[in-house]
């Protein structure tokens, strides 16, 4: 649906061009409910928590265990964020 001041081809360009910046890892992805909960919560976290956090995503670890173990630092997250992070269902495109 073009803005009320754009024609349709000038607003296909538009959201053609906040795409490239999206994919090329510049922005974040833009959608309701702000930003994706692991990339939130790593970039809050202390370095060594988050080399830890990284890590956990990067193996076979179950989710599950990773955010037990999260919540039970203080970190409010939940297994369905992580593994939606994993799949790259998320919020976010550049992790």
């Amino acid at each position: 649906m073009p803005f009320a001041d754009q024609s349709a081809p000038e607003a296909a360009d538009a959201e053609l061009a906040n795409l490239d910046l999206i994919l090329a890892g510049e922005v974040l992805a833009s959608t309701p409910g702000g930003k994706c909960t692991v990339t939130r919560i790593l970039r809050a976290m202390p370095p060594v928590h988050a080399e830890w956090f990284l890590d956990q995503l990067g193996n076979s670890v179950s989710a599950s265990v990773i955010a037990r173990t999260l919540q039970t630092a203080g970190y409010d997250i939940a297994k369905s964020s992580i593994e939606r992070h994993r799949r790259r269902d998320c919020k976010c495109l550049t992790l």
